[in-house]
Formats: structure tokens, sequence, C-alpha cells
């Protein structure tokens, strides 16, 4: 269950929040609230009925200031009030190096399948099709995780009957040797 859906919202963290004094019972109708950044573009917010809760309709931008502004009646229409504050959010770091590669003369390959069919897929680590295996080919296996045979450089084979293995098709036989 997505607990955000009450509040048309798809992401958390940015909820904006105000409490008024406590002598007031706010009356939703005559509240109104807006958030504006540097170049004083509105952020159309929404507002859950009864709360004074509101959530940006889009992701804030970082290293960015905004300004909130509220203006606000009691339920008697007798007595108004209003609150502006500014904040900024946090600056977008970069990582100060790149991610460390791992040598492939480090990794031992535990295994190998057998691709009895042809057009076996070869995927790439972001699932697209890198190309297509013809049968009788062997390949070594270095891992094995969630239905899928790490072959090589983070490509995947999945797991299907059109493969063998020395084992099972859900077990790869572990080599003691390189």
């Amino acid at each position: 269950m997505n607990l955000l859906k009450q509040f048309g919202i798809k992401k958390s963290g940015y909820v904006i929040s105000y409490a008024p004094a406590p002598e007031f019972w706010l009356d939703t109708d005559k509240t109104f609230f807006t958030l504006v950044d540097s170049k004083g573009t509105d952020d159309k917010e929404e507002h859950w009925d009864g709360t004074n809760f509101y959530f940006p309709k889009g992701t804030l931008k970082y290293n960015e200031t905004y300004t909130a502004s509220i203006s606000y009646e009691d339920q008697d229409h007798v007595r108004k009030g209003s609150k502006t504050w500014s904040f900024t959010t946090k600056a977008y770091s970069k990582p100060k190096k790149p991610a460390m590669k791992a040598k492939t003369t480090d990794i031992i390959w535990k295994g190998r399948i057998l691709i009895n069919k042809a057009n076996v897929k070869l995927y790439t680590s972001k699932g697209k099709v890198y190309k297509k295996y013809n049968a009788n080919l062997s390949l070594k296996v270095y891992g094995y995780s969630n239905g899928k045979f790490d072959v090589v450089n983070g490509r995947y084979v999945k797991d299907a009957t059109n493969l063998k293995s020395n084992r099972s098709i859900k077990y790869i036989y572990l080599n003691k040797f390189r």
C-alpha cells in the first residue's frame, strides 16, 4: 500500500508544515499557502484538507532558496495571521573520486553453463539485449542471483530450460580451479 497516494505525491521528504498560535482554529477555506523559488516561480503546492501540511508538486531544486508564505483566519473570522519564512535546499555534491573498478583478473569463475538451444539472449546490466548465442556454446559463470547467470562484465543470461549447468539449473557447479 502506498501511503503517499492519499496526498497525491510520489516521493516523501518535501512536506512543509506550519502551526499557528494555539488559540487559532484555522478555517481551511481561508488558509492560503505559497512556495516560490528565488526566481519567483510558484511551485503550485497541494494542500491536504484539514491539515497544515503542504506538498510541493515537483521535486525541490538543489541549492535553491525558497520562500514560503501562509495567511490564515480563525474559524470565527475574527482574527487573521500570516507568516513568511525562507529556507535553502542542500547543494548537489558530486563524488570526489570515481568509483573503483574491479580488475577482471581478480575474479574467479565459479562454473559453466551449456546453451542447449539457439538464440539465447545475453543481456546488459540495464536489461537490454546485447547479443544472442547459438546452441552448444559453453560459458563461464561468475555468479548467480535472482534467476540470472552472470557471464561477462555484468552481462547475464536468464535462467531457463534452454541452459544446462553441471548440476541443476538453479545451482552452478563450483569449480575449485580457475
